[in-house]
C-alpha cells in the first residue's frame, strides 16, 4: 500500500495532517484519491488505490496549509512505476465474414480483463477454424 510520511522542520513525525494523493499517468488520465490523515508516526496510508490501465505512473502526495499542523503547501512524488497489461483474457475480431471454402486472414485484438491491449500474443498461438474445418 502506498504511504506518505510527513515531518516537521526538525524532522519529527507530524501527526493529524491531511495528505492527498494523485496517480499521474504518462499518457492517460490522472486520478485523485481521498485524503488520509497521518498517524502518530507521521504516516498516511492509502489502501484504496487501484490502477487497472497499463501505463507508466508516479504518485504525487500533497499537503496544504488548510491543515492546522501545516505552515506551507508542499508536494512530493514517488519514483515512476509501470503497470503492465495482465494475461490475455479475450480475442476480438469484429465484423469479419468468411466465404465458404476460401482462405481468409484476419487481424484480431488481444486484451486483458481491463481492456488493455496485450503486447504479446497468447501462448501457444491459437488456430481459428470453422465447424468441421471448412
Amino acid at each position: 500500500m502506498p504511504q506518505g510520511r510527513v515531518t516537521n522542520a526538525d524532522g519529527d513525525p507530524a501527526q493529524n495532517v491531511s495528505v492527498s494523493v494523485t496517480t499521474i499517468a504518462e499518457n492517460g488520465p490522472n486520478k485523485n484519491y481521498s485524503s488520509e490523515t497521518t498517524n502518530t508516526g507521521g504516516v498516511a496510508v492509502f489502501d484504496d488505490i487501484v490502477i487497472n490501465e497499463a501505463a507508466t505512473y508516479y504518485l504525487k502526495f500533497s499537503i496544504d496549509s488548510s491543515s492546522p499542523a501545516v505552515e506551507t503547501d508542499n508536494t512530493a512524488a514517488s519514483r515512476e512505476f509501470v503497470v503492465e497489461a495482465a494475461s490475455s483474457a479475450s480475442i476480438v475480431a469484429d465484423g469479419v465474414t468468411f466465404a465458404a471454402g476460401e482462405n481468409e486472414s484476419v487481424t484480431v485484438t488481444v486484451t486483458d480483463q481491463y481492456g488493455n491491449e496485450s503486447r504479446v500474443p497468447p501462448s501457444p498461438p491459437t488456430a481459428l477454424s470453422t465447424p468441421n474445418n471448412r
